[in-house]
């Protein structure tokens, strides 16, 4: 089972997503970044979601 928490990525909320692949969980915290986050991602750049994504890839490489 792979984890990534939303605190990782910067925020102070206590969600984690989690799921058997790395697409799962990244589609998971994506959906709840949209739903509970939605003002902070409107106003991120396409640089600083990329960045973002990049952040999510490592350290989900982390967990295989």
């Amino acid at each position: 089972m792979m984890k990534l928490a939303c605190k990782d990525m910067g925020t102070n909320c206590p969600f984690v997503a989690e799921g058997e692949t790395a697409a799962e969980v990244k589609a998971k915290m994506m959906d709840h970044a949209m739903a509970e986050h939605k003002e902070m991602m409107d106003n991120m750049s396409e640089e600083e979601k990329d960045k973002m994504m990049k952040k999510m890839d490592d350290m989900l490489g982390k967990q295989m």
